[in-house]
């Protein structure tokens, strides 16, 4: 182990409960954390449903010494700061969410990457396809992700299911997902990863949907319109979007088959792909080190 790898697992270590702000929306207050100078290039990253902030606590650290980092948590199933009850929570609207986070005043990004994870990375598709010329936008790192007729992967259809049943969603589910060995099965959080999370990751990531009537109600919204309709319409437009895209998958992983990178390697113009083994979907939680590395690689450490 080197020297900036030692410091980052200590500061890792440090740095579970970041000090947080709130960004204004919208679709509501959502929560985010900001970390390294901003005169630095900017990695703005993007999680997916039933994860939070929390999913890129190992990696920050060691980043944000190089990269100003904007690490927020979207309203996806895993937010303790509900949003509004009204308001479109639809694959685009959140797709659109990543450019209101881009263009806020307060934050004046630019020469920004994103770096995007399993729901995240669909949105992230959306976002693109719909404004592939943003002038903020520098290049892209895929990890596993939702990609073509995958969105939701297979195993995950029933969150579609059964988002036509509040009464299920608010007695019985919400019950169950506060027993660690339900959160550990293959078809909650337990398949996401190749090694086992910790307890208080699981509660990170689902002890707001099991205990926040309101955050149920978000994402019980958001489960009912997640259909591949919006991916696969999204996928042709990909090609506009010119800029650098690497795609850091973990071939082992079963929700997401490298197949899926393969064919967005095939539509956007300037693409890479990286292979991480050893790890399941969540590439930051098992791999960490190696997406550190992945994003030193590809992305310069100076604004041109």
């Amino acid at each position: 182990m080197n020297a900036n790898t030692a410091r980052a697992q200590t500061a890792a270590a440090k740095q579970q409960s970041p000090k947080t702000q709130i960004l204004e929306t919208s679709v509501g207050p959502i929560e985010y954390y900001e970390a390294g100078e901003r005169e630095n290039p900017t990695l703005l990253f993007v999680h997916g449903l039933f994860t939070n902030m929390h999913l890129w606590r190992k990696i920050v650290p060691e980043l944000s010494r190089h990269y100003h980092c904007i690490v927020p948590t979207l309203p996806f199933g895993a937010h303790s700061v509900a949003v509004r009850e009204d308001v479109d929570l639809s694959p685009p609207a959140l797709a659109n969410l990543l450019f209101e986070i881009i263009e806020d005043p307060t934050l004046s990004l630019a020469d920004v990457t994103l770096i995007a994870n399993d729901t995240g990375g669909a949105l992230t598709q959306l976002a693109l396809a719909e404004r592939p010329e943003h002038p903020a936008l520098r290049s892209v790192i895929f990890t596993n992700c939702d990609a073509f007729e995958v969105f939701p992967p297979a195993r995950f259809i029933y969150l579609r299911w059964i988002s036509h049943m509040p009464a299920f969603i608010a007695t019985i589910l919400a019950w169950q997902m506060r027993l660690d060995l339900v959160r550990r099965l293959p078809f909650a959080l337990g398949g996401l990863t190749k090694y086992r999370l910790s307890r208080e990751t699981l509660e990170r990531y689902a002890g707001p949907f099991s205990k926040n009537a309101r955050v149920r109600k978000n994402t019980t919204k958001i489960m009912r319109d997640i259909h591949p309709r919006y991916t696969l319409a999204a996928a042709p437009k990909l090609s506009a979007f010119r800029r650098p895209v690497l795609l850091a998958w973990a071939p082992e992983d079963k929700l997401f088959p490298l197949r899926l990178a393969e064919g967005l390697a095939e539509i956007f113009p300037d693409s890479a792909t990286k292979l991480v083994p050893d790890s399941g979907t969540f590439i930051p939680e098992d791999q960490p080190e190696a997406l550190i590395k992945i994003v030193r690689d590809f992305v310069p450490t100076s604004v041109p």
